[in-house]
């Protein structure tokens, strides 16, 4: 597929990196399969990191051991903090940032500040606690996404096409608090009930 797709358009390759889930690398591909590709293809520049704690770090030593860079762009953001303290993190390709882009971004450039201490307080403020809940059900990930940039007002509406469903009262809830916990501003409790009754939020 990916020689296809360079043979018409060649340019720079971004890989999102989806199979099977597995106990070693969660939902990622495993590491022999991401060194065959990086050496069969070398329009790969980057490897988005869906992986569970485990698979990413065997992935990112199989990226720093090509003879080329390939980026290690991190994804699940539940594990940002460890990856960035091993260095182990070029740069993101996050739905996270779709609704916490400040501590985000303030927890990013105090790693690279070296300024640990901002980090974690950063981290232990809340950011930690609404990754957490967001990426806890990957089969609610992308709806909680959405849910989250509605609740700080970033989108109209949560409701994704068909068929994907429609976000939980008790989802809605939680992410309300947990955004607000972290330091980040949602909407009013009225508007939420209002979309609540008007949408069918069960």
């Amino acid at each position: 597929m990916l020689h296809a797709i360079t043979a018409e358009v060649d340019l720079p390759i971004v890989v999102h990196p989806v199979g099977k889930t597995t106990a070693a690398y969660g939902v990622g591909l495993p590491a022999a399969a991401v060194r065959r590709v990086c050496e069969a293809v070398p329009q790969v520049v980057g490897w988005k990191m869906t992986y569970n704690y485990d698979g990413y770090r065997a992935v990112t030593r199989t990226l720093r051991e090509l003879d080329r860079p390939v980026a290690i762009l991190g994804a699940v953001a539940k594990y940002f903090h460890e990856n960035l303290a091993n260095g182990a993190f070029e740069g993101t390709a996050s739905g996270a940032w779709n609704y916490a882009p400040e501590p985000m971004l303030e927890h990013i450039l105090s790693w690279r500040r070296a300024d640990v201490g901002r980090a974690t307080e950063i981290w232990n403020g809340g950011l930690a606690q609404l990754q957490e809940y967001v990426f806890s059900d990957f089969g609610r990930l992308h709806v909680r996404y959405k849910t989250a940039a509605w609740l700080r007002g970033f989108i109209p509406n949560p409701l994704m096409r068909p068929p994907m469903p429609r976000p939980r009262r008790d989802e809605v809830n939680a992410l309300a608090a947990l955004l607000a916990a972290a330091g980040l501003p949602v909407i009013g409790k009225d508007a939420i009930d209002q979309a609540a009754e008007r949408l069918r939020f069960r």
